[in-house]
């Protein structure tokens, strides 16, 4: 008896948070939609990602900023252990607190991948650049795993309650 309760209650609140997002993405879709274009999607470090943020909005909608930014994931652990981390994150306004208008709106960005991307601390500019060029000869043999490290460009319309978000990922080599 006690197992058919949890049962239940397991779906009951598995179903509760199935509507809460499907609500969440009914609001989203009310209010518009974003849209995120680059001129291109393969760069290197020290490049400019340039683009343009596109909102088409079904009404006005007051927002606390528009930010572009460049985040880094990878897939870590194995198995059931499997999980992905945010190893880098960095975001930057493109437009301030606003009423953003009903329509079709377009803003030009610009972002600076950073030259030390993927420098570590302490060893020295050669020393790294052979332990990428290392990394690099494995990548073409298949040996190591770059598949499991993403880049992703990331528009944000802040908004109260409901963030609108656009992502595309990109490569950086």
């Amino acid at each position: 008896m006690a197992n058919e309760i949890w049962g239940y209650v397991i779906l009951g609140i598995f179903a509760l948070v199935l509507i809460g997002l499907l609500v969440s993405w009914i609001i989203t879709r009310m209010k518009g939609k974003i849209a995120l274009n680059l001129e291109k999607y393969q760069f290197s470090t020290g490049e400019e990602i340039k683009g343009k943020i596109i909102l088409k909005l079904k009404k006005p909608v007051e927002a606390e900023s528009l930010k572009i930014g460049l985040i880094g994931v990878q897939n870590t652990g194995q198995g059931k252990e499997r999980r992905q981390e945010t190893f880098y994150d960095f975001y930057m306004p493109v437009k301030g607190k606003q009423i953003y208008p009903v329509g079709e709106s377009g803003y030009d960005f610009s972002l600076k991948i950073p030259a030390n991307l993927f420098t570590m601390p302490g060893i020295s500019p050669e020393v790294q650049k052979i332990i990428n060029m290392g990394i690099g000869v494995l990548n073409a043999f298949g040996k190591a795993n770059a598949s499991s490290v993403k880049w992703y460009v990331v528009a944000i319309l802040d908004i109260h309650g409901l963030n609108m978000q656009k992502k595309v990922q990109i490569q950086i080599g």
